[in-house]
């Protein structure tokens, strides 16, 4: 991370494995980690289609070369094309993370932050479920993978829900 231009903390063993917070050189916090030995393998994509479940995260940054860059070097992350102009697929090991990871350049932005997108039986339901508890949803649309919206919680913080 600091060969990087970013920040580590103190690695924390945890009952899970072996953690450390981080900061990327743009100023976004994650976290990464060593299972414990034994620990069970990675689930597959497929398997990340239940409802409630985390199935995306797009990472918005203001600088989009820059992270390319960072994460490309810290973590050994490669990059394909997104589906428009200043977004990027991330790709590790030649396929996909588990969950799928974004990348994608907003330079209106003053610092990055994450949206995820977790998996919901019913997008409709789901946007209502939304509205009812005070926040807002956009009407979900066909976005060709899946049927989603943005919706933002009661507290300003933004997610995707997504039927697929």
């Amino acid at each position: 991370m600091r060969a990087g231009g970013g920040t580590a903390g103190p690695a924390v063993d945890q009952p899970w494995g072996r953690a450390v917070d981080c900061h990327d050189d743009q100023g976004l916090s994650f976290a990464v980690f060593v299972p414990l030995p034994g620990a069970p393998a990675p689930r597959v994509a497929s398997e990340f289609r239940r409802p409630g479940e985390l199935s995306y995260d797009a990472v918005h940054v203001p600088d989009g070369g820059r992270a390319v860059a960072f994460y490309g070097s810290v973590l050994g992350w490669e990059f394909t094309p997104g589906r428009s102009p200043g977004n990027w697929n991330v790709q590790v090991d030649g396929g996909n993370p588990q969950p799928m990871i974004g990348l994608s350049e907003r330079p209106e932005l003053d610092r990055p932050v994450i949206v995820p997108m977790f998996t919901v039986a019913d997008a409709y339901a789901a946007a209502d479920a939304v509205r009812a508890a005070g926040g807002t949803a956009e009407e979900p649309e066909d976005a060709g993978y899946a049927t989603s919206a943005l919706c933002t919680d009661d507290q300003g913080g933004q997610f995707w829900i997504a039927q697929f």
